[in-house]
């Protein structure tokens, strides 16, 4: 049996991949965010007449999945599609988890996603880094990177 040399040196992350991991993290997402809306209506009784019951468990529901998302980024690098793609997300200076602060400042700053704008922003500052890390804004700020830990070494 041969030692893999890929597997010996540290693979960046692509921005394909990367923007792939986020879609599905997205998909996840409107899953439990349908769920909440399943359980707010069973709680209800149905689907129609009054909706605050239906908001607030779609609310806990996907603000419990948020904040997972975070725990899980923090503590472990990743999340739902970071895993799937074989990517984790470290400390840029030390290449151990990102801590639960940067991955909360990460997330803080994906939350505008939504706004075109911001987004073509976070896609042109990770094609544009000159690091040859791909670090988009959120990155940068919060001192992390993303690892290809399928095809490269895994710090953990």
């Amino acid at each position: 049996m041969t030692v893999d040399s890929a597997k010996t040196e540290l693979v960046v992350g692509g921005i394909g991949a990367r923007i792939i991991a986020f879609a599905l993290d997205i998909v996840f997402l409107g899953i439990v965010a349908n769920i909440g809306v399943g359980v707010g209506a069973l709680i209800n009784g149905s689907t129609s007449g009054e909706g605050g019951v239906i908001f607030t468990a779609l609310g806990i529901v996907i603000g419990a999945y948020l904040i997972a998302l975070i725990v899980t980024l923090g503590l472990a690098g990743w999340t739902p599609g970071l895993i799937i793609l074989g990517l984790r997300v470290v400390r840029e200076d030390t290449l151990m988890r990102a801590g639960i602060g940067r991955a909360l400042g990460r997330g803080i700053l994906l939350l505008p996603i939504f706004f075109w704008p911001w987004l073509v922003m976070l896609l042109v500052t990770a094609v544009r880094d000159k690091s040859g890390r791909h670090q988009g804004l959120h990155d940068s700020l919060s001192r992390t990177m993303v690892l290809n830990v399928r095809h490269g070494l895994d710090p953990r």
